[in-house]
């Protein structure tokens, strides 16, 4: 997570050690503009900086993901994200050839009246601290 976002690491790490075989990943920025990359990650994985100061796993395989968490700094009732303006997660879902599950991640207290623009993704699901929908 950067600056105020929702920090999912604890309860992905639990999910984790529920069942054995599963696998998690972070996102990495290869580069501006570019769709994101995702790489295995557990709570022991070393961690280096990465684009914009955000911290990515250090020498890990690199994955396709069957779902996404994404972080939400707002959200609109039809589920469209807003982030922090970069296009990231809407590039990188319309560049993979099988689509995710788009979690969008928020607090309640963001839900906005948002203005999708055309090359906005609506997620699948938003969860926040009073539920899912």
């Amino acid at each position: 997570p950067i600056q105020q976002e929702f920090d999912a690491r604890d309860a992905v790490g639990i999910w984790l050690a529920a069942m054995p075989g599963r696998s998690a990943a972070l996102p990495s920025v290869s580069r501006p503009g570019a769709p994101l990359d995702f790489h295995l990650w557990t709570p022991d994985t070393p961690m280096a900086t990465g684009h914009y100061g955000i911290p990515v796993p250090d020498g890990t395989e690199a994955v396709t993901p069957d779902a996404l968490l994404i972080p939400c700094v707002g959200f609109s009732p039809d589920k469209f994200r807003l982030g922090y303006g970069g296009g990231f997660y809407d590039r990188t879902l319309a560049a993979m050839a099988q689509r995710p599950v788009a979690i969008g991640i928020g607090y309640e207290n963001c839900r906005l009246p948002l203005q999708a623009q055309p090359h906005d993704i609506a997620m699948d699901w938003i969860v926040t601290e009073s539920g899912a929908f």
